[in-house]
């Protein structure tokens, strides 16, 4: 009960109202007056600490005072610097690149780079211990037909002294890979091939029966294959991402020279970019090849 009256006590001193009065010092003439409890006092000194304290936290929150607070400016340089870390190690990356590039430019034209040399610069992250390479009958029997064709083909004429050549629309050709032919033969576009789509990991297979004249690696067109052929004939394939034969090879038709890649500046997926010269210029390989 006394605990009980002394709260009562305090919050009626609490609501006890007082009268503040302005006088002038020499008149004593009333100017103002205010009726308040300690209440009053209490609770206008309260919201006033609260508006304050609000309109601090806008000042921080949206102006440039943010900046000057201890802890706020340390996480934007840690941000800052980090981007930063990130931005230096890709310009040094590009400048490794450049440099192994120009360096190789170097090398080719001080002709210390070996024709076969880079055919061993092979893609190691992949296993193509299980692609099976074996003939089927019905490969067996193309083979044996160009095989023979070859030995008594009699459609190919000599190079006439005007520079005329015989037709090679009756050479039975070997399709290189089965696919979908993306982009097609298009000298005004200075395409001198065709660009077919095949499954990852798909051979690549000799169009004749043929001798490999280079196998080597470009910037543009990545592992690349040379094969001549029989009649001023030579097949080339390029983006590959494995070469399985070398220089001097002998090929028979429908041999698998290579797997299909995507090697080379050129190259946007994997895919066989195919071409055919015959005496020095090319042909296209759809009139002459079915690739599906």
């Amino acid at each position: 009960m006394a605990l009980k009256g002394s709260i009562n006590r305090g919050l009626q001193r609490l609501r006890n109202k007082f009268r503040l009065v302005v006088v002038n010092d020499v008149t004593f003439e009333e100017k103002l007056s205010f009726v308040l409890s300690r209440w009053n006092v209490i609770s206008f000194f309260s919201l006033l600490i609260v508006l304050i304290a609000l309109i601090v936290l806008s000042l921080v929150v949206y102006t440039p005072l943010r900046d000057y607070i201890i802890g706020h400016s340390e996480i934007e340089t840690r941000n800052l610097a980090t981007n930063n870390a990130l931005q230096i190690e890709e310009l040094e990356r590009q400048l490794r690149m450049k440099e192994r590039y120009i360096g190789g430019i170097q090398l080719v034209m001080k002709g210390e780079i070996e024709q076969d040399s880079l055919e061993k610069i092979i893609a190691t992250s992949q296993d193509y211990s299980e692609l099976d390479f074996s003939i089927s009958e019905e490969d067996s029997l193309l083979r044996a037909k160009v095989e023979a064709q070859e030995k008594y083909n009699l459609n190919f004429s000599e190079e006439t002294e005007q520079g005329e050549i015989a037709e090679l629309s009756d050479l039975f050709f070997f399709p290189p890979v089965s696919g979908r032919i993306t982009d097609g033969f298009d000298l005004n576009k200075d395409h001198l091939g065709i660009d077919v789509v095949a499954a990852e990991g798909t051979a690549i297979k000799s169009v004749l029966p043929g001798t490999v004249i280079f196998t080597g690696w470009t910037n543009s067109d990545g592992h690349v294959v040379h094969v001549q052929h029989a009649n001023n004939l030579v097949s080339i394939y390029k983006h590959n991402s494995v070469i399985l034969k070398k220089t001097g090879d002998l090929l028979d038709a429908g041999a698998t020279v290579s797997i299909i890649g995507n090697t080379g500046e050129l190259s946007d997926g994997p895919h066989l970019h195919f071409e055919l010269w015959h005496l020095g210029k090319p042909l296209d390989p759809e009139n002459f090849i079915i690739f599906n």
